[in-house]
């Protein structure tokens, strides 16, 4: 967002004008510090600016404009209208950007007709800068003036022929009216002047889909995500694993075998097959991104695969090594303790609850998990006593007084038990679309009217888990018929909650029947062969641990790498976030062919005439051996100075295992999962 408003407020002029407000030292902090995209800081530096000089417009301006990427909207319109006060009626630029910014402010309030007459000014102001128009034309797609918009986009295209943006807006606005092939026309023109223009792919692709051209649209996703990994690439990806898994399974493989070496493509397999509900094929994908990339995010997503399979043994052991990699994800902790439940681990699932709200006190979602626990394991007090703490910090979650109401029904407190009952089904039918649970708080108030009528409209989507709630609701009723058959139903389905199906009351009054039991038994052997059948995909790890010496010179300690074959020495800094190396370093690896122009991410224009590479390019390193350990594909960014560090940071070190520094033998201890 932030880099899109730039773009579209930058001066369009060749000779920017004298500007003795945005000479101050305070707004040359204000604009260093927009340049590392620091707003907090930038904020700070105008606020001095506006102390020292309080009728300095550009401050006020820029103030106005950071206010917008703040949020803060009734500061954006007070501060963006005292900048038109004080700013030269003759700068035409600023006075356009402070309409513009005041114009998104009142947008975001629903003031429709102000951010019109202010995106009217800002246009009358810089007839000649396009992103104004772009502006305009943003404004009216979101009025579904489509119209309008088109005018708006065509005067972008007619001051800015040679880029792309315009048609792609103009693409997506033929889309939005269902003109998939007039879409794909625009789109066609905007990847003619720029082929590696990631977004004008991944849109053509959401056309292709609608107009059932899988096999150009899996091309298109495929080129989208190797240019720059885009989520709207992504998402159209998982769609076509739904529409035409064959289709985008195929390409994907093509590109794989292009970049053989790359796990990103094993990984998109991995999602695909898992989506489509493959999960051995999907486990596999995921160990050999996981062989290339030991990643935390692959072993959760080869954990998640093992659990919805019931393999509960295989996914406890990977997300035990998401977790050695990444201690302090607390998503990895919540599914830990959810296999710690299916395994019957109650003190391990406790204590994972408790590490999890330790670490966030005021996270509302751990105390009505914990409270969820508690009334399953008979402590209905302390479920209570949890679901409480959960409402206090989040009162709008439906399911927290269904749950409590439950609890207190069970204490004999129905006065409390029926008023939670009622606040679930005030809160649940609010949007009709996300409804999960008011039918329950219907039967528990006596009426089964409505609680079927509600199951129904749940029931219009066959997720297990929503069969399976229709197995219990009609168990509570006192159909055992029907509850048996949603029960098969679920099963049928994939639902293999077994643990679950043991402990949850709700299914008490079809417990012994003898239908229930074959039932269960029948899906349990299912599961258990299944599982056997597919044990191949095992994915396996032991721990290992690997000394890898370092120098402390100056005060810091280096190691030694190599990168793409290169020997370089990096400083070992555990507190940075990337890897950076020095824009001399950078201009030498490129020269000498340590690095390709395929390997720098982003906008072409990153070395300047005489060769230097631009400070703040992200760069590819395709490999990296640290002692006996090697990385593949890891991001850098480029720092100016042939002074500046070459530092080794979370970017990398997170990838290798647990780091430990061993100061008195100089040495690094990394201790990594690898497979058997």
């Amino acid at each position: 967002m932030l880099l899109s408003t730039l773009l579209f407020s930058c001066n369009n002029s060749e000779k920017e004008p004298e500007r003795e407000g945005m000479n101050t030292s305070n707004m040359s902090r204000a604009m260093e510090a927009l340049e590392k995209e620091d707003i907090a800081e930038m904020t700070y530096w105008i606020g001095k600016e506006i102390d020292a000089n309080p009728e300095n417009g550009y401050a006020f301006a820029q103030l106005a404009w950071a206010d917008v990427i703040n949020e803060e909207y009734g500061n954006a319109i007070a501060h963006a209208t005292t900048a038109l006060e004080h700013l030269p009626k003759k700068d035409k630029e600023y006075v356009g950007f402070s309409y513009a910014s005041r114009a998104a402010a009142y947008n975001h309030l629903e003031q429709y007709d102000k951010a019109l007459a202010d995106y009217n000014a800002a246009v009358k102001a810089e007839p000649d800068n396009a992103g104004r128009f772009y502006q305009r034309g943003e404004f009216h797609y979101g009025r579904k003036q489509y119209e309008l918009s088109d005018k708006d986009f065509k005067e972008c295209i007619r001051i800015k022929p040679g880029e792309p943006l315009g048609y792609v807006a103009m693409g997506r606005n033929a889309k939005m009216q269902g003109h998939y092939k007039k879409a794909v026309e625009l789109y066609d023109k905007a990847i003619e002047l720029q082929n590696d223009y990631s977004v004008a792919y991944a849109f053509r692709a959401e056309s292709y889909i609608a107009l059932g051209r899988f096999e150009e649209a899996a091309a298109d996703v495929v080129t989208s995500l190797s240019i720059d990994g885009g989520d709207k690439a992504f998402q159209h990806m998982r769609e076509l694993g739904d529409s035409s898994y064959a289709t985008i399974v195929s390409r994907l493989k093509v590109q794989l075998n292009m970049e053989p070496n790359n796990p990103y493509w094993f990984y998109c397999l991995g999602v695909v097959s898992e989506d489509a509900e493959r999960y051995d094929s999907a486990i596999e994908y995921y160990g050999q991104a996981i062989a290339k990339d030991k990643d935390a995010a692959l072993y959760d997503a080869a954990a998640r695969c093992y659990q919805k399979m019931g393999r509960y043994n295989d996914a406890l052991h990977n997300i035990n090594m998401a977790i050695e990699l990444a201690p302090d994800d607390l998503e990895y902790r919540e599914r830990r303790y959810g296999i710690y439940y299916e395994l019957k681990k109650r003190e391990a699932l406790f204590k994972e609850i408790e590490y999890c709200i330790e670490r966030e006190p005021d996270n509302a979602w751990y105390y009505h998990e914990r409270g969820w626990f508690k009334d399953l394991y008979g402590d209905v007090d302390g479920a209570i006593e949890d679901l409480t703490a959960s409402i206090t910090l989040d009162p709008t979650y439906a399911y927290n007084y269904l749950v409590r109401g439950c609890a207190y029904r069970k204490l004999g407190n129905m006065t409390a038990a029926q008023k939670d009952f009622s606040r679930c089904i005030d809160m649940d039918t609010a949007d009709m679309e996300e409804l999960s649970c008011a039918h329950f708080a219907y039967h528990y108030l006596g009426d089964d009217v409505n609680a079927i009528r509600l199951l129904d409209t749940v029931l219009r989507y066959d997720y297990e888990g929503n069969l399976y709630d229709a197995a219990c609701l009609y168990s509570l009723m006192g159909d055992k018929e029907q509850a048996i058959n949603y029960l098969r139903l679920a099963l049928e389905h994939g639902y293999n909650r077994f643990t679950h199906i043991e402990k949850d009351d709700d299914m008490d009054n079809i417990r012994n029947e003898k239908e229930f039991k074959q039932l269960i038994e029948k899906y349990r052997k299912n599961q258990n062969r299944d599982n056997a059948k597919n044990g191949k995909h095992s994915i396996q790890y032991v721990q290992r641990t690997t000394n890898i010496p370092f120098n402390l010179r100056n005060g810091v300690n280096e190691v030694k790498c190599t990168v793409n074959g290169l020997p370089l020495y990096f400083i070992l800094d555990t507190g940075a976030s990337d890897i950076t190396i020095s824009s001399v370093e950078a201009a030498f690896m490129l020269k000498n062919g340590y690095l390709s122009d395929k390997d720098v991410i982003g906008s072409k224009a990153y070395r300047t005439a005489s060769g230097d590479i631009i400070a703040g390019t992200v760069v590819n390193l395709k490999k990296i051996t640290i002692g006996e350990l090697e990385l593949e594909n890891v991001h850098a960014s480029v720092v100016k100075g042939q002074a500046a560090p070459l530092l080794l940071g979370q970017s990398a070190l997170g990838k290798l295992g647990k780091i430990e520094i061993d100061n008195f033998q100089q040495a690094i201890k990394i201790t990594y999962p690898t497979s058997e």
